[in-house]
């Protein structure tokens, strides 16, 4: 699966988990009135109705949880065996160690603190927190009984599960059950089957065994999307989706108030159907389309099952902790918005916890999970340059991570400290403290130290990342395109980077200019300048291949416009085409394909321009038509030709590329290009943050060509800092105006 689209998965289904806390919550602090049954006393209206919409609102949970499952479940060509046998790892048993939990709990606070369970007021005995968890008084009856409620979860003939969230997985597993079923049918009569079970889910049938059909019908969907490779838009406007929820939210829940007998619902069941169906799609709409959304809730998406299996009953148990001091409309309006973040909050908190310091416990009691970003180690694309090389002594993980982190956090942290007096300083400004392609200042840490100390480090939204008296200048070292990717976040980097606009202070590579560099944007610059480049058309799902054909011919690329290292496909032909899935792609566009072929290899090069001078960067040459340096030719013919590159002066045709860079508002720029037979250049993206490589890594013997090219493009980065700062080093190595 593409890494776009399990980051969009991951993060729609930790706001759905979240969003069941608030659904959970039940009534408010001191009202009879039921949520689930919408507003009934309009003398309390706007708590009420805020707690009700929030409630059917996420009523779309259980459908999109549904269709997730039975869209991984399918997805891949593993044994159905070997999947169903991975869940009873993953699904099963810890739902099955979460319930002896609570159960165990239930115990503790009737038994030992019979005092506490009588003062959160739910009930008039020590034991009823145990019959509200469990279904059965204790102590009166025997241990056996209280075994058998503990499990009665697994059919539902005698009520709710321990904790009633549980339901859920009690008809998915009954569901996964019945999948080698399901796969036949789905493949063969998939629009028979799923008209069938739509037809079950609309008569409220309750399937044997099961508390309801929502979970099977849902799960279906996703399963016989995942089976047959159904791609393309869902019909209808996002605005259509969304109109539609809204108009039968505000029906479900006000129009009780008005029924006879009050409280009432005229097609209650169906009402609830479109709830569901609407607010899945909306749900769907909203989160694919927003990449800042999905940028902020992904690294919590880890502690989803966890969150699942422990937000109830901790949520009501807080509510009834509050609830002697609630009064009020406001205050219920208030405990109702607050205890659910409350348990949000600590329930993640803890999670986090366990991962970090216990994380077997942690991946036992989330379903086999772990949360690689609470153990404070780095993927690979975001290994920090500074980390230990391969071979050093610290080789135990812990000690890895321990060591990552204090130097993460005197970076930038303790040593920001330094800056609180004044003195000139440039200020560096990360998206994050993983310290991703960090090569240059390791450089300037070991050959420049003079300047290095006058670096200040800061992470967007931090709490030192303000500019602070003494900046001299600001320096985003962040990953392009900013705005695209996340519009939060370029509103954060504009809010500091006008600071220093209104001072007339030099901003290296504004977030506003990275726009440019989209490959749709930059190309067509390029053509306006003269330069060969190939032309882009935007490819949205609902775009065909006929059209595109039409445009650009055969063969043609297919590629994100807004996102690097995303995979590219050559498309020749109908089926390929319709091979590809455009979903993952923030900005899907498809391109010309130009060829450069010289005898069977493609050549690419890179020059690094940094003010008027160029700089050559490498030449790559490989036998497959998407270059890479991994898959790069070692033969000595090609290797010298990529060192004669690399000493030759830059010809006049790289005059067009430096007024493509003043156009494109960039300080500094790589520009990958190749050559035709004729030697004309053809230009094919801009990278204003190049990845050079990890300083850290030694080259390859045969690469070592490279280390010099590479030294004179980070001097020139730093003398180019130093004249757009107008600042020098002084004899004392503090930077000083060079008009002093």
């Amino acid at each position: 699966m593409e890494s776009w689209l399990s980051r969009r998965i991951s993060a729609l289904r930790f706001l759905l988990v979240a969003g069941l806390v608030y659904v959970h919550f039940g009534p408010l602090p001191h009202s009879a009135s039921n949520p689930f049954r919408g507003v009934a006393d309009l003398s309390n209206l706007v708590p009420e109705m805020a707690n009700s919409l929030v409630l059917y609102l996420f009523f779309s949970a259980v459908p999109l949880l549904s269709l997730i499952s039975g869209y991984l479940f399918f997805l891949g060509d593993r044994p159905l065996l070997d999947k169903l046998r991975r869940r009873v790892h993953t699904l099963l048993l810890p739902s099955l160690l979460w319930l002896t939990l609570w159960l165990l709990v239930g115990w503790a606070l009737a038994g030992l603190l019979p005092a506490a369970v009588q003062s959160l007021n739910v009930a008039k005995d020590p034991g009823a927190i145990v019959t509200a968890l469990t279904g059965f008084q204790w102590p009166e009856h025997p241990l056996p009984s209280g075994v058998r409620s503990l499990y009665r979860w697994l059919n539902d003939a005698t009520g709710q599960p321990v904790a009633l969230q549980f339901w859920f997985i009690h008809d998915l597993v009954l569901t996964l059950l019945a999948t080698p079923i399901l796969a036949w049918l789905l493949k063969r009569h998939a629009l028979v089957t799923l008209g069938f079970l739509a037809m079950v889910w609309l008569s409220g049938y309750e399937p044997p065994l099961m508390f309801n059909a929502n979970v099977l019908f849902f799960f279906s969907i996703g399963a016989a999307v995942a089976l047959n490779g159904w791609r393309g838009p869902i019909p209808g406007s996002t605005l259509f989706w969304c109109s539609g929820l809204v108009a039968m939210l505000l029906t479900r829940v006000l129009v009780p108030a008005w029924t006879q007998p009050v409280g009432t619902m005229p097609f209650e069941h169906w009402l609830e159907c479109g709830i569901r169906l609407f607010g899945t799609v909306t749900m769907l709409r909203l989160v694919w389309a927003s990449p800042g959304v999905v940028h902020r809730i992904q690294p919590l998406a880890p502690a989803a099952f966890f969150l699942f299996a422990s937000h109830y009953p901790t949520v009501v148990l807080l509510k009834h902790l509050v609830a002697p001091w609630v009064s009020g409309p406001m205050g219920q309006l208030l405990t109702w918005l607050l205890m659910p973040l409350l348990s949000i909050t600590l329930l993640v908190g803890f999670a986090w916890f366990l991962a970090r310091f216990t994380p077997r416990v942690f991946a036992l009691l989330n379903g086999q999970r772990g949360w690689p970003g609470a153990a404070g180690g780095a993927s690979p694309e975001n290994q920090d340059a500074t980390s230990s090389p391969p071979g050093s002594a610290e080789r135990h993980p812990l000690l890895r991570r321990l060591r990552g982190k204090l130097e993460r956090w005197y970076l930038f942290y303790v040593r920001d400290l330094r800056f609180c007096f004044g003195g000139l300083h440039f200020q560096v400004l990360v998206e994050n403290d993983r310290r991703f392609n960090f090569a240059y200042f390791q450089w300037l840490k070991e050959n420049r130290p003079q300047l290095y100390r006058h670096l200040r480090f800061t992470v967007v939204g931090g709490i030192f990342s303000r500019p602070r008296r003494g900046s001299a200048l600001l320096l985003p070292w962040l990953q392009d395109p900013v705005k695209e990717r996340s519009l939060a976040l370029y509103r954060r980097v504009r809010r500091i980077e006008r600071w220093y606009e209104r001072r007339g202070l030099p901003v290296i590579n504004s977030v506003r200019s990275l726009s440019n560099t989209k490959k749709s944007e930059a190309t067509l610059l390029a053509r306006e300048l003269g330069l060969l480049a190939a032309r882009f058309v935007p490819c949205p799902p609902s775009c065909g291949f006929d059209r595109l054909t039409d445009e650009l011919g055969l063969p043609f690329i297919l590629r994100d416009n807004a996102a690097h290292r995303c995979r590219m496909h050559l498309i020749t032909d109908r089926e390929s085409f319709d091979r590809i899935d455009r979903m993952p792609f923030i900005e899907p566009v498809a391109c010309e394909f130009i060829d450069t072929a010289q005898h069977g290899w493609f050549h690419k090069f890179r020059c690094v321009l940094i003010g008027d001078k160029s700089y050559p960067r490498h030449l790559v040459i490989s036998r497959h038509w998407c270059v890479h340096t991994a898959e790069r030719s070692f033969d000595e013919h090609h290797l010298a030709l990529e060192r004669d590159y690399l000493l030759k002066e830059q010809g006049a045709q790289f005059q067009r590329l430096q007024l493509l860079r003043q156009r494109m508002g960039l300080d500094w720029v790589a520009f990958d290009y190749s050559l035709t037979i004729a030697g004309e250049l053809v230009m094919w993206e801009p990278n204003p943050f190049p990845v050079l490589w990890h300083y850290d890594a030694p080259l390859p013997d045969v690469l070592d060509h490279q280390r010099q090219a590479n030294d004179k493009i980070f001097e020139a980065l730093t003398e180019y800092c130093l004249e757009r700062a107008k600042v020098t080093l002084d004899d004392d190595e503090s930077l000083v105006p060079i008009s002093a």
